[in-house]
């Protein structure tokens, strides 16, 4: 069964499914929007092939400032609806204050609104990243294809020069030369855009870091910072559309003029 969760608007704020069965059916919300996205890393660190992946053909990015979750939602009347069996039912809920709680519905709304910003540049740096692994994959398995056959390929200068494009913005993003599951050997790398910010949503996000959290509005130095990553997410992102609509559709058209009928999904 599928459930959703809208607000006042009409937006949907959380998908949940659950395996329903005959009778009483119970599935908890946490409160929070639909959780942030994940880095699935496919390929292992440049100059260490030796760096397997598991089965499931992804490693996380292991790293002390992942974060887990979503923001939670304000104070509010929310609409759940519930699809199963082709029938749908719904229902109110009323999400409210902690009376304990020093916050204001005005301070709640805002460390929401900023939460959610930072959510969006977190989601916007991962699928960033999670793109680029799978295009740093396709290339990969080329290379070793092209390898095997062990005669003189011209393509496989230009294959690793597209690879090391975006090796070179993947590398700007995360801790791409980690190669264990270790999370101290993150601890001695220095902290690229994805790291940062992981930090500083988990710092704003309701007291899950040593941050404001709890309800209360962003600081002045919380939006300063989150402004200078905004303009890193912007400008890696005009780096990603030229890969994507540039240097791998020039790859492909030079793959095809050597016969090889190989193309890269960009």
């Amino acid at each position: 069964m599928q459930i959703t969760i809208s607000d006042s608007k009409g937006g949907i704020v959380r998908h949940l499914q659950a395996n329903g069965r005959p009778g009483l059916n119970r599935l908890w919300w946490d409160l929070e929007y639909d959780p942030a996205h994940v880095i699935k890393l496919r390929t292992a660190p440049p100059g260490e092939p030796w760096a397997t992946t598991p089965e499931q053909g992804w490693r996380p990015v292991v790293s002390l400032l992942n974060f887990r979750g979503a923001p939670r939602v304000v104070p509010g009347t929310y609409t759940v609806k519930l699809v199963a069996n082709g029938k749908e039912l719904s229902a109110p809920l009323v999400v409210v204050r902690d009376p304990g709680s020093e916050a204001t519905d005005q301070s709640i709304a805002l460390e929401v609104s900023f939460t959610r910003q930072l959510l969006k540049e977190y989601n916007q740096v991962v699928d960033m990243i999670n793109d680029l692994e799978w295009q740093r994959k396709q290339l990969a398995d080329l290379q070793s294809m092209l390898i095997a056959q062990e005669k003189p390929v011209p393509a496989l200068a230009s294959i690793r020069a597209v690879d090391g494009k975006i090796t070179a913005l993947e590398a700007k993003m995360y801790q791409i030369e980690q190669t264990s599951a270790s999370i101290e050997e993150g601890i001695t790398t220095p902290m690229w855009l994805y790291e940062k910010v992981a930090g500083l949503l988990g710092n704003v996000d309701h007291g899950r870091g040593s941050g404001s959290g709890g309800g209360l509005a962003p600081t002045q130095a919380e939006i300063d910072v989150n402004n200078e990553y905004e303009q890193q997410i912007s400008s890696y992102q005009k780096e990603f559309s030229e890969l994507k609509e540039k240097e791998i559709p020039a790859l492909n058209a030079g793959l095809k003029t050597t016969g090889l009928g190989a193309a890269i999904a960009p």
